[in-house]
């Protein structure tokens, strides 16, 4: 499957990308051995290098990472031993405050108006990722795209951030792991645009935890536009829990990593994400 998401020059008009990974995933601490969350192995491999393998796929060439505190250096080598890739890592100096904290933190790493973001846990194929560009790239307006699920599979939706959007246009009215009505889940696939850092700055003067969902939340009430992107029939899936990662290895959630690794095998990119890898590709 060919890549649209292109600008004159042929190349991605999204080059750079955010990855979240500043969790210490207490919930799989009995197989962490201490490691915080984007470092637990799954088929022998960091959980990170799913998402940067999609990420490369659909033509990122810049990846911004933050990283719980004291993790920058294990970081560091692991990515660059692994990746020919344009890294720029960051710390979160407190990860108790929680994702939307890390997401403000990215700014220092992040040059572009406009750029993805996902997270280390969340394992999304090509296809998925390049069908969400396709779709956005008509949603110029929007200051923020977040592609949602209207009937995911692989995935516990009592764990899951739901939105509630309009069925006429896809405008966000709500987002919350809490909301008792909704008609998507968030899978964890953003484009932002630069200025929604602003809007993240003034809400952590005044709360310590800040979710991503929060900073969604207050963007919705200044009037920003927050729009989702229907990804519907794709397969993806996180690791969240030990439950989850035996199901990586043994379970359903194996369905959608084999999927990955296909889809990886037959994208137009495959050459380009083999080249820039220093490991045997699954």
């Amino acid at each position: 499957m060919k890549c649209e998401w292109r600008g004159k020059d042929g190349r991605s008009m999204l080059r750079e990308a955010i990855i979240l990974a500043a969790g210490m995933g207490t919930r799989l601490s009995i197989i962490s051995n201490g490691k915080p969350k984007f470092l637990i192995e799954i088929l022998g491999r960091p959980l990170i290098f799913f998402p940067i393998l999609m990420l490369l796929s659909i033509g990122v060439e810049s990846i911004g990472v933050i990283v719980p505190r004291g993790w920058k250096d294990d970081a560091s080598r692991v990515l660059k031993n692994n990746f020919d890739v344009d890294f720029r890592i960051i710390e979160n100096d407190d990860p108790k405050r929680d994702n939307g904290y890390s997401f403000l933190l990215s700014r220092e790493i992040t040059s572009e108006d406009r750029f993805i973001l996902t997270m280390c846990d969340h394992i999304i194929p090509h296809t998925l990722a390049l069908h969400f560009l396709k779709k956005s790239e008509r949603e110029r307006e929007a200051h923020v795209l977040v592609a949602g699920d209207r009937r995911p599979k692989y995935v516990d939706i009592e764990e899951a951030t739901r939105i509630l959007a309009t069925e006429d246009g896809g405008l966000v009215v709500k987002i919350s792991k809490n909301l008792p009505v909704f008609n998507y889940v968030d899978i964890g696939l953003f484009i932002f645009s630069r200025e929604t850092y602003e809007v993240a700055e003034k809400l952590a003067s005044r709360v310590y935890v800040m979710r991503l969902s929060d900073i969604i939340i207050e963007l919705l009430r200044s009037g920003y536009k927050v729009r989702v992107i229907d990804i519907t029939n794709n397969p993806w899936t996180e690791i969240d829990t030990v439950d989850d990662y035996f199901s990586a290895h043994f379970g359903r959630k194996r369905e959608v990593i084999n999927m990955f690794l296909d889809d990886l095998r037959k994208c137009d990119t495959y050459d380009e994400v083999n080249r820039r890898t220093r490991f045997p590709l699954y």
